[in-house]
């Protein structure tokens, strides 16, 4: 139902589609090298960002990661785009 959505999106404009889901977690690098692989076959891919300061360019280097099966994302602190829905 559309208005449901519309509740759900807190906006008309979420074009008939809404996504649930968890809140973002931030880990630290200890964290992220401490996580179990995936096999233990396989090395641990990450991707580490520097002066990414576009949001669209990180959404797109986020979803091509995702698509290659990134483990984890290295972001810093500074100079680097905020994430955001």
């Amino acid at each position: 139902n559309h208005d449901q959505l519309t509740r759900m999106a807190k906006t008309p404009g979420h074009q008939g589609v809404v996504a649930v889901v968890r809140e973002r977690a931030f880990l630290t690098l200890d964290d992220l090298l401490a996580a179990p692989q995936k096999s233990s076959s396989s090395a641990r891919l990450l991707l580490a960002l520097d002066g990414v300061e576009d949001p669209q360019n990180l959404g797109a280097l986020l979803r091509s990661a995702d698509g290659a099966g990134v483990d984890g994302v290295i972001l810093p602190e500074r100079r680097s785009a905020p994430l955001s829905a």
